[in-house]
């Protein structure tokens, strides 16, 4: 009957097997709140001191708090730099972010003679947290300096004799660790994800960020427009102000008095609420002859108008 229950609670809520285990008990512990009554009073009355009450009520919070939803993990703001994770302590892993119990399976999986080997190893952990992962991809850096064995054929024993590389100490064995190289100052609205990857900050996810926001403005008028872009911490946007600039002219502007609706509800500046008011205010008093115009629509502001102000011509 239980097996039933939880599949329904599973298929109608889409929880996992943790979370319907967490409902089932909090329905029990309800269940428990809403029959106590009754069956007290249905037993003889019987005095309780007050320090009884408090150890029951603290029992019962006790137990609330065994089914409360796990929390989020937040990880904090810190520049990340390239790193071995098979170095790393539960110290250093705790500083990134993770729970005490992540940390301890990763300490536990190296401890017994596990080995990360590529960066996708890492979401192999238990619970591993997606969104840790891709801040850390990219400074990811698996240090390899073992040998593997190899067999030689033996024809007088007429048998494989093992046999295993030896290190030599006199000779340098270098780790491959993310550098970044020197980089020349391109054009932020004509570079393509190959380029934003050599800025300090910016991977391939982040790359693809950059160009579709500004495809939605047409091109970036100005390096402060950097700032609205989702998703960059400081340090992409510092790289991004420090290693690009901008031709004059190279962003699309639109004919605000002859642009249609799709047009205008393209642009991110506009949007699908603001575009159809600007096309009733064109149809009422005619054409935008300059920025005084559009002042007299209620709905945009200064600060609105400042930013279309280099995307629009009349």
């Amino acid at each position: 009957m239980i097996s039933n229950f939880q599949k329904i609670i599973r298929n109608y809520f889409g929880f996992s097997q943790k979370e319907t285990n967490g409902v089932i008990v909090l329905f029990g512990v309800m269940g428990l709140c809403i029959v106590a009554p009754w069956v007290q009073s249905m037993m003889p009355i019987k005095a309780i001191s007050n320090t009884e009450d408090i150890a029951k009520q603290d029992s019962l919070v006790a137990i609330l708090e065994k089914v409360k939803a796990p929390e989020k993990t937040t990880f904090p703001d810190i520049e990340f730099q390239a790193f071995d994770p098979n170095k790393l302590s539960k110290q250093e892993w705790l500083a990134f972010g993770l729970n005490d119990k992540i940390a301890g399976r990763i300490e536990n999986y190296l401890k017994k003679g596990g080995k990360f080997r590529k960066k996708e190893d890492l979401k192999r952990i238990y619970d591993f947290p997606e969104d840790l992962y891709e801040a850390l991809e990219e400074y990811i850096v698996i240090e390899n300096t073992q040998f593997k064995p190899y067999r030689k054929y033996d024809s007088k024993r007429k048998e494989y004799a093992s046999s295993q590389y030896k290190f030599d100490s006199t000779k340098k064995y270098t780790s491959k660790k993310k550098e970044y190289t020197r980089v020349i100052t391109f054009d932020l609205n004509q570079a393509d994800t190959s380029e934003f990857k050599k800025l300090k900050g910016i991977g391939e996810k982040r790359a693809m960020t950059i160009i579709k926001y500004r495809e939605r403005l047409g091109g970036f008028a100005s390096l402060n427009q950097i700032d609205e872009i989702f998703g960059l911490d400081s340090v992409a946007k510092n790289s991004l102000k420090q290693y690009t600039f901008i031709q004059t002219g190279s962003w699309k502007k639109i004919n605000i008095n002859t642009a249609n609706l799709e047009e205008l509800k393209a642009h991110i500046y506009i949007g699908y609420k603001l575009a159809p008011i600007i096309i009733n205010y064109r149809q009422q008093h005619g054409k935008f002859q300059s920025e005084e115009d559009l002042k007299k629509i209620k709905v945009l502001d200064t600060e609105k108008i400042e930013k279309l102000k280099p995307y629009i011509i009349y």
